[in-house]
């Protein structure tokens, strides 16, 4: 059920190639997903989960989408930190892998990341963690080590806004029997096609221009898209000016 709940509430919080060799993707369906009943295989998986997060408030054709996004980096350390103090290593959430040279490209569970403990912050955890670890090959590539530190950080705002929403599902949660097996199918609903665009995005990251940014300071922590927008022209920066007036 934590994972059930985990990805719903990532889905409702967040949306504001390489691909898995076929016995993995088996692996996950069959490890994570009930089956669905004789009656509902003729109705269409589809159609069900349609139905299904409808009615619990959710868009199937895009909670793929914002769930991938919202788990894609999280170690069972921030797990324990903002959801369940008691997760346990054998999680079942799958991540991004961070060694982007490795030949297994998703880790099928969020790992322990090894935060230094004498740190009382998850702040100051996460950014020794990434100092001490940073090389070209790790996280994302074409960054420098500040860069991964603050799209870390970034992810932490989705955390932070999504934490009472798990407590309050997690207090009263769904009753509909069709929804779990639909979030559940990591395969299915194409939260695992998608994790895999996003572990090639911040492989391949460096070959691609790098256009000149400067942060948006009316950026919401919460969007999808990058924390950096391309530098206004002057006439921009003009019709901000006289619009901020």
């Amino acid at each position: 059920m934590m994972k059930t709940l985990l990805l719903v509430f990532l889905g409702l919080s967040s949306t504001g190639v390489l691909a898995l060799p076929k016995g993995e993707q088996d692996k996950i369906s069959t490890e994570i997903s009930p089956e669905i009943s004789t009656e509902k295989e003729e109705k269409g998986a589809i159609e069900t989960c349609n139905e299904a997060m409808a009615n619990n408030g959710l868009n199937y054709t895009s909670f793929w989408h914002g769930a991938a996004h919202g788990i894609h980096s999280i170690g069972l350390e921030e797990i324990q930190h903002f959801f369940e103090l008691d997760a346990p290593e054998h999680n079942r959430i799958p991540v991004v892998n961070a060694n982007l040279s490795s030949e297994q490209t998703i880790l099928f569970n969020a790992p322990l990341r090894g935060y230094d403990t004498d740190f009382k912050t998850m702040a100051l955890k996460v950014m020794a963690f990434f100092m001490l670890h940073d090389k070209p090959d790790f996280y994302q590539q074409g960054l420098n080590t500040l860069e991964k530190i603050s799209h870390q950080y970034h992810m932490h705002e989705i955390y932070a806004a999504a934490a009472p929403i798990y407590k309050k599902m997690k207090e009263d949660p769904p009753t509909d029997p069709d929804l779990c097996p639909c979030v559940n199918d990591v395969t299915a609903n194409g939260i695992l096609t998608e994790m895999v665009h996003i572990a090639k995005s911040l492989k391949y990251l460096a070959r691609q221009p790098r256009a000149k940014q400067i942060p948006h300071r009316f950026h919401n922590p919460l969007d999808m898209e990058m924390i950096s927008y391309p530098f206004p022209t002057r006439r921009q920066q003009s019709v901000l000016i006289s619009e901020e007036r």
